[in-house]
């Protein structure tokens, strides 16, 4: 009885992992969607002599 209690017990731990790893793939394919449809917005400010640089091999 002991046996079937812990054969038990690991096909339900085993059934509730592979339910969490379903549901978080699930939500990160909608939070890719998501950022997706937002696009990426580069708000970023370089630093001026890093901004140089990239304004003189851009003219090269």
């Amino acid at each position: 009885m002991l046996k079937v209690g812990a054969i038990l017990l690991v096909i339900v731990g085993a059934i509730l992992v592979l339910g969490l790893i379903y549901i978080s793939f699930k939500m990160l394919r909608q939070t890719q969607q998501q950022q997706r449809e937002q696009g990426v917005k580069k708000d970023y400010q370089l630093h001026p002599k890093l901004q140089e640089d990239l304004d003189k091999n851009n003219k090269k």
